[in-house]
């Protein structure tokens, strides 16, 4: 209905670029539901139940599915939040019609059972899932296209050559991307706007950081099938209090300015580096406090500042 002429949503001006193939490139979202189109006529399944069948359970990829109708429970989603400027809008559990391009609703273990088979040359706990020269055809450049494999592409961090893809929608930032040669990779999950271009880049690149420092131990295996996963809560974001920060690296000082909180309702600041571990957590009573940071080791934090079902999170830098 999108490429035949005659379609429902065919339009031979607006679908098609006025080029030849393989002179250049273009992202494209329906190019990926075209692959699985064909995957679909090829395999005589449907595209969802095959994934199912050929991907997700041979890798005891628990909770996962690419429509929500294949799980049972979906407060285990975390709701997609929006920024407007002054609130944050949960966007819903929306889908669209070419799902294969997006809408994958999975956890980080289960994905990370996916990206080991990938440096694993496509094998994962002993069972071949991809034949190794499919893997090797997949991350390698197309059409003397730098950097572009088939699906997945080359992305620098930390001085490493890593192959993978990012995600974005309203209100979801994904990104995954693994090194072939040391066999490390990171994944991270948002429940909110972003790109790798900005936010994204930043938070990635310090996780991959942490994982080069890692040594994995004999005991370091992933979780059993069917693993019980915990409902999210979904909060009340619509913010009543704006915050204002201002760092004083020359003092090792971080003043912050509460704007609009409610009368005698309390509120827990909590800062954590970018892989979440807790440097520093105080209730403040106070509109206009200044935390000492002189305990923080240079690099980049998330400030959270919560109470009465509200919270603003903000990024700052320790010099």
């Amino acid at each position: 209905n999108y490429f035949v002429p005659g379609g429902t949503y065919y339009s031979a001006a607006n679908n098609f670029y006025f080029y030849h193939s393989g002179t250049r490139t273009n992202y494209s979202n329906i190019g990926a539901t075209l692959a699985a189109y064909l995957v679909q006529r090829i395999s005589g399944d449907d595209y969802s139940h095959y994934c199912d069948t050929a991907i997700f359970a041979k890798l005891c990829m628990d909770n996962t599915a690419l429509k929500l109708a294949g799980l049972s429970d979906t407060t285990l989603i975390a709701r997609p939040y929006r920024w407007t400027g002054t609130y944050y809008f949960d966007e819903g559990l929306y889908g669209y019609p070419d799902y294969p391009d997006g809408q994958l609703r999975t956890n980080i273990t289960a994905l990370a059972r996916f990206m080991t088979m990938y440096t694993q040359h496509g094998i994962y706990n002993g069972e071949r899932i991809l034949n190794s020269a499919t893997v090797d055809t997949m991350l390698s450049p197309q059409h003397n296209i730098f950097g572009q494999g088939i699906f997945f592409y080359r992305y620098l961090s930390n001085g490493d050559t890593l192959w993978g893809h990012t995600g974005g929608d309203a209100g979801v930032s994904t990104a995954m991307f693994f090194n072939m040669q040391k066999q490390i990779g990171a994944i991270v999950f948002c429940n909110g706007d972003g790109t790798i271009t900005n936010n994204m880049q930043t938070i990635f690149d310090q996780v991959y950081k942490y994982g080069l420092t890692v040594t994995p131990a004999p005991t370091d295996t992933f979780p059993a099938c069917h693993y019980t996963y915990t409902a999210v809560p979904q909060l009340a974001m619509n913010n009543a209090f704006t915050l204002n920060i201002y760092p004083n690296p020359t003092a090792d000082l971080l003043h912050i300015d509460i704007n609009g909180r409610k009368a005698n309702h309390p509120l827990k600041l909590t800062i954590t580096n970018m892989v979440g571990a807790i440097s520093q957590v105080q209730m403040l009573n106070s509109d206009n406090i200044t935390i000492n940071t002189s305990g923080l080791s240079n690099g980049i934090y998330i400030l959270r500042i919560e109470g009465d079902g509200q919270q603003q999170i903000m990024k700052f830098v320790k010099n």
